[in-house]
């Protein structure tokens, strides 16, 4: 019987980085295969929300992070929500991060992944903090063969679902700057855990992006989960997208979809600005079943006038049965200048300074977020309106997109350790007094329904 896609419901704002608390009594009876974790649910407008994992392993163990490392990047010293597939994480951990020593070697990590059945509900009444919250437990993934490249970066991971083969599900990591010269190709890691196969592989598929003289290296930016589909991200150039599990035993194969031209009047940011900034003006996210491309450019006639920067949002069109999709005409668009004269802009006091990308929603692919120093906000841009704002209370260095991503919980109910189970119309994401248009998918939910006694 083919798997039962949860209908979309509520969604939040997830850090990346998980916090890491040693705790002797966790209910984890394996923690060298589990990890457990809790995951706070602020019914507060644009909280952001972080995980926070539970080891048996003595603090002493490894020194805790510098109040430097503390600050950095997220790295793969950490332990980092890698990707997600709808409500399914991804987490790498890799050398000895906080207690963990999971890999002395440090070289390629660990992967855990929480499915949807390993999320079970907390009601506030119930959490010790008063908070709608999940509990939540990730398997450990075997670490890949000795033979097999290293593991290079979060950045180039994917976790994809395989849809009609019983919850299964791929990691994939593609490594494009290792390509061989003489056949062309790159190598693609897997973990694919499903009935047919569980166990890690590599492929060489054919890479044929042509390098660009402004940006000859491949840099993948992330990767999207979409279409039964991974969609690695440059955003200088476009989209590498591969099914990782091809049926009928064909090898993967690698298909370049292009940025779409820049509007005629903007400059090109790939140009235009340092290739270390664009994550800032550039990102690509999956939305309302669709990819979302939004482009945050300058004026090409007066580049000085931040007040005539756009804010565009781009559609890929769905996959043909042959080629490569396009990019739907007529983008989404509008100013800085209407965005800052928005009455809500003027009424929260916010700089009229250009802000960095953080989200896009992901059922309403008109409202995007940003960041603005110590604010998070968002903006439909088709009615040029601020939708919802938030100050961020203690943020101990500049906060980007690679330091959250939106997670959707189906509306169906999860296992439940309490009696009491959430009501989902209670938590919603948006406020009441936003736009109503951007707001729909956080009121009006359909009653959540048991899952089957079978399943799991």
């Amino acid at each position: 019987m083919a798997e039962e896609e949860p209908q979309p419901g509520p969604w939040y704002i997830l850090h990346r980085a998980a916090h890491v608390r040693h705790d002797a009594a966790t209910s984890v009876d394996n923690p060298e295969k589990l990890l457990s974790f809790d995951l706070p649910l602020d019914d507060e407008p644009l909280s952001i929300s972080r995980l926070t994992a539970h080891t048996r392993r003595e603090a002493e163990a490894v020194p805790p992070p510098s109040s430097s490392q503390a600050q950095s990047h997220p790295s793969d010293d950490h332990l980092v929500i890698v990707a997600n597939d709808k409500e399914d994480l991804l987490l790498h951990v890799s050398g000895s991060p906080y207690g963990f020593n999971l890999d002395p070697s440090g070289r390629r990590g660990t992967f855990f992944v929480a499915r949807q059945h390993n999320f079970w509900a907390v009601p506030a009444a119930a959490s010790p903090d008063g908070r709608n919250a999940f509990q939540v437990t990730a398997a450990r993934q075997p670490n890949r063969e000795r033979e097999l490249p290293s593991f290079s970066g979060f950045n180039n991971v994917g976790l994809l679902r395989l849809r009609d083969r019983g919850g299964s599900f791929v990691i994939a990591e593609l490594q494009a700057n290792e390509r061989r010269h003489d056949d062309l190709t790159v190598p693609l890691i897997t973990f694919r855990c499903d009935k047919e196969k569980t166990g890690w592989d590599e492929t060489h598929p054919h890479w044929g992006v042509v390098d660009d003289e402004a940006s000859p290296h491949w840099t993948t930016h992330g990767v999207v989960a979409h279409d039964d589909k991974l969609w690695w991200v440059n955003l200088s150039r476009g989209l590498v997208v591969c099914n990782p599990v091809p049926s009928q035993d064909l090898e993967p194969r690698l298909e370049f979809v292009p940025f779409p031209a820049v509007l005629p009047d903007l400059l090109d940011n790939k140009h235009d600005r340092p290739p270390e900034s664009i994550e800032r003006y550039r990102i690509v996210k999956a939305s309302a079943g669709k990819i979302r491309f939004v482009d945050v450019a300058r004026n090409r006639a007066d580049p000085g006038r931040e007040e005539e920067t756009r804010v565009v949002v781009w559609t890929l069109a769905d996959m043909p049965p042959i080629g490569i999709p396009q990019w739907e005409n007529h983008p989404c668009q509008t100013t800085l200048a209407k965005i800052w004269a928005n009455a809500r802009y003027v009424e929260k006091g916010m700089p009229r300074e250009v802000p960095f990308l953080a989200l896009v929603h992901p059922t309403e692919p008109a409202v995007v977020y940003f960041f603005l120093n110590q604010h998070i906000f968002s903006v439909n841009v088709k009615k040029s309106t601020v939708v919802d704002y938030a100050l961020m209370s203690s943020v101990p260095r500049p906060i980007n997109q690679h330091d959250v991503l939106a997670w959707v919980r189906p509306c169906t109910k999860f296992k439940t350790r309490s009696l009491n189970a959430i009501d989902d119309r209670r938590y919603p994401v948006i406020p009441k007094e936003t736009d109503t248009d951007s707001s729909q998918d956080s009121k009006d939910v359909a009653p959540a329904e048991e899952p089957d006694s079978d399943s799991s």
